[in-house]
């Protein structure tokens, strides 16, 4: 008896509907990054002209659809900076259109 997979395509990323669909602060938080990669959420939220919370909660929707990642810096364990993940990095030039 033999079996036989059937590999799924996969997925890659989200869609031009799922960016469209984000609230306006996310899609502010993208271009950010898009033009400045490895940003603070402190230098996020000075640049958006929003506060804190707002850009905290606009990351994680990034995250949570895969855009985005955070590393923290050796210097300063506490401190995240922000960037696009390498296969999204398109994913801002939706915006710019």
């Amino acid at each position: 008896m033999s079996t036989h997979t059937v590999d799924k395509p996969q997925q890659r990323g989200p869609s031009a509907e799922d960016i469209e669909s984000l609230p306006p602060s996310a899609k502010l938080v993208l271009q950010s990054l898009h033009r400045t990669d490895g940003q603070t959420t402190s230098e996020l939220a000075a640049e958006a002209d929003l506060a804190e919370r707002t850009i905290r909660y606009a990351l994680t929707q990034l995250d949570e659809m895969g855009i985005i990642e955070s590393r923290y810096l050796l210097s300063d364990p506490q401190t995240r900076k922000y960037i696009l993940t390498p296969d999204d990095q398109q994913i801002a030039d939706l915006l710019d259109r």
